[in-house]
């Protein structure tokens, strides 16, 4: 690592369990409170469906998290009971398979009325975490640990892109955090409080990853806590906030993997310097340079793409 010195209801009896405290990917009970509060059936909602219900819980989670509009006459037909989504999606080409996606919707036709649910985490080993409502009967909230092929299939309207910042993933019997877009390798679940849930990428949503992170990401080193923001795909050292405005967002990331940054095969996900070339901006006094192997070599009044870097970084180069 180089700081550079620079409508309808559903239900449907599934293994359930109480809630879960939020994972990774679990999002928790974000229903609308005025729907959750409300009694069961009492009330229509902005989706078409009976609150508290199975559809309308996911219903609000396509539309709150996958920001898909949908609702019971998406794209045309009426989509009604949980067993009769499948039939609806397949009508409106929307893919419908056994494969399940984070964001997707997990689908029984099984009873009466049948069961839909959200995906929040795919293991390697075919099981799934889903959020749901009413799987009890009693339309209250819960999340589940299931096999994949406990379902009739998954209905994927507008699946979550695995690859956001903060997401662990798995390629190749290696487990990574995304951040910036790209993957950093975890060397130990140690660091995150023990093992996450993590999504396999298969060898299309690798290849579409970036390579190095994206300038700007900003980052945070387990064990030190120490706040780097890279600057040509390399970790370029933070000493202070008050450089830019105030403390921002960082996704946590495995410390060893920016101190082998560039080392070889997993490591090479983050560069040990900036790339040759890299322009960066001092954010106290506002001087723009050129870097060229981990060094100063121009000073520049103007430039095109810039990162702000902390200029104590700059300093002390």
């Amino acid at each position: 690592m180089l700081c550079v010195t620079i409508l309808t209801a559903a239900i449907c009896a599934v293994a359930t369990g109480p809630a879960q405290p939020a994972s990774a990917s679990i999002l928790g009970d974000d229903y609308p409170a005025y729907l959750r509060n409300a009694g069961q059936d009492s009330l229509i909602d902005p989706w078409r469906f009976y609150n508290r219900k199975c559809t309308s819980f996911v219903a609000w989670r396509l539309n709150n998290t996958n920001h898909v509009g949908f609702n019971d006459y998406y794209r045309g037909p009426l989509w009604g009971n949980a067993n009769n989504w499948g039939n609806a999606a397949r009508a409106v080409g929307i893919a419908v398979d056994n494969s399940p996606a984070v964001g997707s919707v997990a689908w029984s036709s099984a009873g009466t009325f049948g069961h839909v649910a959200w995906v929040a985490n795919v293991y390697g080993d075919a099981t799934i975490d889903i959020e749901q409502y009413n799987a009890n009967y009693t339309g209250a909230y819960s999340t589940a640990h299931a096999r994949a092929s406990s379902f009739t299939g998954f209905i994927h309207i507008a699946d979550i892109n695995p690859a956001m910042d903060g997401r662990f993933v798995s390629y190749q019997g290696f487990v990574y955090r995304i951040a910036g877009g790209a993957p950093i390798y975890v060397s130990t679940w140690n660091a995150f409080g023990g093992a996450q849930p993590t999504t396999a990428l298969s060898d299309a949503q690798w290849a579409s990853l970036r390579s190095v992170p994206a300038d700007g990401t900003i980052i945070r080193g387990t064990a030190t806590g120490q706040v780097f923001r890279i600057a040509g795909g390399a970790p370029v050292y933070v000493s202070t906030w008050s450089a830019f405005g105030g403390s921002q967002p960082a996704t946590t990331v495995d410390i060893a993997a920016l101190d082998s940054a560039g080392a070889g095969g997993v490591y090479n996900h983050v560069n040990y310097r900036p790339a040759d070339g890299t322009f960066v901006v001092g954010a106290q006094r506002g001087e723009a340079f050129s870097l060229r192997s981990a060094t100063i070599t121009v000073k520049v009044l103007t430039s095109g793409r810039t990162v702000q870097i902390d200029g104590l970084a700059l300093s002390r180069s």
